[in-house]
């Protein structure tokens, strides 16, 4: 029973990677990622969903279903051409009919056999099928990074690795209780301390911390690339952007989540420390202490010293008082002693 309630989690951990409706992609277009333009991922960016608003922002809009009526009437006369067919192909998308992309972005690699961004959309729409196309979508994307080898650091030969994940997932359902996405992570992960920890990257891309920005840009859910950029980024010190991170990955139910969530709450304290903000206020603070101390402190020395010494005068007066009061009882009690001796 307890076994079976195991499989049960994790095929819920799992069904945003296999099913289409669960998960969410960003594809090449001159709307979305640019191959002419290449501009890099901000790590920031994706950490706070800035690209996943922003396009659902235009959806709002009715942005991309005007944009795709304008390539409607387009499509006659550009028919022939790769790149319109591939923006087109996007429009279809992201306005709901992935069907029609993919059979527009087949259309156009007929055309283009060897272009680089409708290779890649290819896959990343045949693996939102599910399952049954991963390794078609992996085939695709081993032909697009010969075009293109290390472009966007690496993104999309860490998109094989995720497929390759993928794959090992689809056929024993426990190996994401045992391996990360990057299985050569895996031994540092388990023998990790507290926090904070500084995981082993000998064996990646020196770029792999970018490599991971971009990839999760594309597949802003995919909870197991998450959790490893969290780890690089720990291992990196950027200890903020290693708890957004963090949280992502539980949030989207990566496969070691029972884990992670256990070493979450420590790091959780220790990144409270080491909250920049944080610190900064305290400095802010301390300094000005340090300015009014510096500029009031020698006015508040001497009032003080002024008050020590009139309190001091004041005994004095007092003490003088008390002492002449003293001679003055004393010099009557001699003289009433003396009065009757006279007599």
């Amino acid at each position: 029973m307890i076994k079976n309630k195991r499989y049960l989690l994790l095929f819920f951990l799992c069904t945003p990677a296999f099913m289409p409706g669960g998960a969410r992609a960003c594809f090449y277009s001159t709307y979305a990622l640019d191959t002419k333009r290449n501009t890099q991922t901000s790590l920031d960016d994706v950490l706070l969903d800035r690209y996943v608003e922003e396009e659902k922002s235009r959806a709002r809009a009715n942005y991309y279903t005007q944009e795709l009526k304008k390539r409607e009437r387009e499509l006659p006369q550009k028919r022939q051409d790769p790149e319109f067919l591939r923006d087109y192909g996007y429009l279809l998308h992201v306005t709901g009919n992935t069907p029609a992309a993919i059979r527009t972005w087949e259309e156009a690699l007929g055309k283009a056999p060897n272009d680089y961004a409708l290779l890649c959309n290819l896959a990343t729409a045949y693996q939102m099928l599910g399952v049954d196309h991963y390794v078609r979508a992996k085939e695709l994307l081993e032909k697009a990074v010969q075009q293109k080898p290390g472009f966007r650091h690496h993104a999309e030969e860490f998109h094989i690795r995720l497929l390759e994940h993928l794959i090992a997932q689809s056929k024993d359902w426990e190996y994401i209780r045992r391996e990360l996405l990057f299985p050569e992570l895996t031994a540092a992960w388990r023998n990790r301390k507290d926090p904070p920890n500084r995981f082993s990257l000998s064996a990646l891309p020196k770029d792999a911390e970018q490599g991971l920005t971009e990839l999760v840009r594309q597949f802003p859910k995919q909870a197991d690339t998450w959790m490893v950029l969290g780890m690089i980024l720990e291992s990196n010190k950027k200890w903020r952007e290693a708890r957004l991170a963090y949280q992502k990955a539980l949030k989207y139910g990566c496969g070691m989540t029972e884990e992670l969530r256990d070493y979450f709450e420590k790091y959780r304290v220790f990144a409270e420390k080491k909250n920049p903000i944080r610190y900064v206020g305290w400095l802010f603070l301390s300094a000005f202490i340090l300015m009014i101390t510096a500029l009031i402190g020698p006015r508040i020395l001497g009032t003080v010293k002024a008050v020590v010494e009139d309190i001091q005068e004041v005994r004095r007066q007092k003490a003088a008082a008390d002492s002449r009061s003293h001679e003055t009882h004393s010099k009557t009690q001699q003289s009433r002693r003396q009065e009757p001796q006279k007599k």
